[in-house]
């Protein structure tokens, strides 16, 4: 009689335990044991270890999967169970860690290979080979790809939450907190009255006290600066201008247009030290195309300057937050799935910056895209937010990606391609082992496929020649679904919650003439009460920090090389000092910048 002790451990997750019945099959190079129930008295409860042992009439030889499985206790409904790990303990002494970290949902069969990572070339047994195809050949039927609109990004092929698959599921923790979170939001513009009302608001500050509980330090302080005009520094040389009082002050000036705006249908800097100077909201000169000025009638200044942040709200809101964060992510999530098994190096680098991305990417969908959701409102319609993220995606992304973070915060940047560097130089250490791995290569042929469609001017390889290509690419996939995230959505509430700083919808066109406009005007063309509730309701949703966040940099042991585990926490480090830094720059700020620190930033777009 051969025993193997075995410890099993439940993650902390909020209803991650269950009381269903766990079974576990070990299989080795010599053969496999009997389907073994787990038994336990009170059910595997969350963030608790449990011993168990497996008996054999003979020797399984070198150990190589786990098979685990779940079936329903009795009649009680879904049970899922969230399993961290399973540390097996052979008759010689040998401990052998097989990660899991993902949900179990009843008739799922999940088998699990040890922490160590492996490339397809370094297999050394027939049966993980061909483990390893067959999960493969699984995910690709789970994971296919659909078309969102033609010539943006492709999706997964889910239309509904309810299709994905568990392991990609929200928590159950998660999930009740944010239909509570919605639910308390909606509640205090229910009871106002404002949810579903067509009317036009009476004030301004009507809109300021849309709510009187849901605030943030911020959005009280951008309700004091009321307007927020944010300027680029990008100069327009194709402007002509033709206004003495802009003339003179063009040396000290910086600009920014949305040109592609106006081809479409419609349906932060230091604030005391940059000023707007002039608005024109059309592109050609004209006695039509007046530019308005801060010495205007003040309603005739206000009105530009909501136009002109209706705009940047829409191409902030559809290309910086939607196209180039959670659309891409999607690209990622998917490809990585149908093409790097759980053992590859870069799936387990990759799928800790993946949590919960798809769950929020197809209900959002649905809930901000489909007609009357809080995206498909605004001025341009769905049709026209689509071309407007069409006419974005165009250019040489990749190149522009880089040089954009690398010029805007370098030091920042580096110690994420340092850490990214190090890891996969350690796995590749040579050109010959990435051009070798042909999971790799059919890796990244997928997000250049169906993520940037076969557009070599995106900058994005269509297969990894080098490992500095490799280290690239990947340092750009985490920094997107984590640092950039967080800056283009963590301060959306605070910034944009007083509506009339970033309205999605206009209801009435530009003004071609000075001096027409008033009051009465501005509340006509701004959105309803309804409207506005919807804006607002999705704002605060997805700018809250939830009880399930996870840090930035967080790798559960997925990996067990002692040097990787040493880089990883090398990582962390230095993600705790720029914190530091942070922290201790922002003490003496009265509009301290808090998104981009690591501790605010989450380690996946899980808002």
């Amino acid at each position: 009689m051969f025993k193997y002790q075995l410890q099993v451990t439940t993650g902390q997750q909020s209803f991650g335990g269950t009381y269903d019945y766990v079974f576990l099959t070990l299989i080795g190079k010599e053969g496999e044991s009997e389907r073994t129930e787990l038994k336990t008295c009170f059910g595997f409860r969350a963030g608790t270890t449990e011993d168990f042992t497996v008996k054999t009439t003979s020797s399984l030889g070198e150990l190589l999967l786990i098979r685990v499985e779940k079936d329903p206790f009795l009649v009680f409904p879904e049970d899922e169970w969230y399993c961290s790990t399973i540390v097996v303990r052979t008759e010689g002494g040998e401990v052998l860690v097989f990660p899991c970290y993902r949900w179990i949902c009843r008739g799922d069969k999940v088998e699990l290979r040890g922490g160590r990572a492996l490339k397809v070339s370094e297999e050394d047994h027939d049966l993980l080979t061909e483990h390893r195809q067959k999960e493969l050949t699984f995910r690709k039927s789970l994971y296919q790809w659909d078309v969102l609109v033609e010539g943006l990004p492709h999706r997964g092929r889910f239309d509904e939450v309810s299709q994905l698959p568990t392991e990609v599921h929200l928590s159950a923790a998660k999930a009740n907190e944010l239909s509570h979170e919605r639910f308390l939001v909606a509640m205090e513009l229910k009871l106002k009255g404002i949810i579903g009302s067509k009317e036009s608001w009476e004030s301004i500050d009507d809109m300021a006290n849309i709510y009187w509980t849901n605030r943030t330090p911020m959005s009280g302080i951008s309700l004091q600066i009321k307007l927020l005009i944010f300027i680029s520094s990008m100069l327009q040389r194709n402007v002509v201008i033709w206004c003495p009082p802009v003339n003179s002050t063009l040396n000290r000036s910086f600009w920014f247009m949305y040109n592609e705006i106006l081809k479409l249908p419609f349906g932060c800097t230091q604030w005391n030290k940059l000023k707007p100077i002039a608005i024109q909201l059309q592109q050609k000169p004209s006695e039509q195309n007046p530019i308005f000025l801060p010495s205007d009638e003040e309603t005739d200044w206000l009105l530009a300057k909501m136009f002109l942040r209706n705009t940047e709200f829409m191409v902030h809101e559809s290309t910086h937050h939607l196209l180039f964060t959670h659309l891409l992510a999607e690209v990622f999530i998917i490809a990585t799935f149908r093409n790097l098994p759980e053992i590859h190096p870069v799936h387990k680098l990759l799928i800790s910056h993946f949590q919960d991305t798809m769950v929020l990417n197809v209900g959002g969908r649905k809930s901000l895209l489909e007609p009357g959701g809080a995206l498909a409102l605004c001025s341009l319609g769905f049709d026209g937010l689509m071309e407007l993220m069409r006419n974005h995606f165009g250019w040489g992304w990749m190149d522009g990606w880089m040089d954009g973070w690398i010029n805007f915060n370098f030091f920042f940047f580096f110690f994420f391609n340092r850490f990214v560097r190090a890891v996969v130089e350690h796995y590749y250490p040579t050109d010959s082992e990435v051009c070798a791995d042909t999971e790799l290569q059919d890796w990244i042929n997928d997000i250049f496929t169906h993520g940037f469609l076969g557009n070599k001017a995106s900058g994005i390889p269509d297969r990894f020649s080098t490992p500095e290509e490799v280290t690239r690419f990947i340092t750009m996939a985490i920094f997107t679904t984590t640092a950039q995230h967080a800056a283009v959505n963590s301060g959306q509430f605070d910034y944009s919650f007083f509506l009339p700083n970033a309205p999605p919808l206009m209801r009435k066109p530009p003004p071609t003439t000075k001096g027409q406009s008033n009051m009465k005007m501005i509340l006509e063309t701004l959105p309803n009460r309804g409207d506005t509730a919807k804006s607002v309701m999705m704002l605060w949703v997805l700018s809250q920090r939830y009880s399930t966040f996870v840090p930035l940099g967080h790798y559960p042991e997925r990996f067990s090389e002692p040097a990787v585990k040493k880089m990883i926490e090398q990582f962390q480090a230095e993600l705790s000092d720029i914190s530091e830094a942070i922290s201790a720059r922002n003490s003496g700020l009265d509009r301290p910048y808090t998104y981009l620190d690591p501790a605010h930033i989450e380690n996946s777009i899980a808002t």
